[in-house]
């Protein structure tokens, strides 16, 4: 919080004209836009998987290692998967 009476003063007033620039600028469907422009960037691979029951699923979007980790997987092996929690 500033102790300058000028910024007090303007504080909300700022505020106010960010909050109605955002609401007219629809954000939500501006940020989706970009995001479909950035991903059009990104070379896409599909990965065609065929489970144990003969039933076939294409992957779209997948790790650039999600392929390798599939073939260790079907080895049954133990397999330590490194990185933050949750991936």
């Amino acid at each position: 919080m500033t102790t300058d009476p000028l910024m007090t003063a303007l504080e909300p007033i700022i505020k106010s004209s960010i909050d109605t620039a955002l609401e007219k600028a629809d954000f939500e469907n501006l940020v989706k836009t970009e995001i479909a422009k950035a991903m059009g960037d990104i070379p896409q691979k599909t990965l065609t998987i065929i489970d144990t029951k003969g039933v076939t699923k294409e992957m779209k979007m997948v790790h650039k290692q999600f392929e390798m980790l599939l073939k260790l997987v079907s080895t049954k092996r133990p397999i330590l998967m490194k990185g933050e929690a949750g991936v």
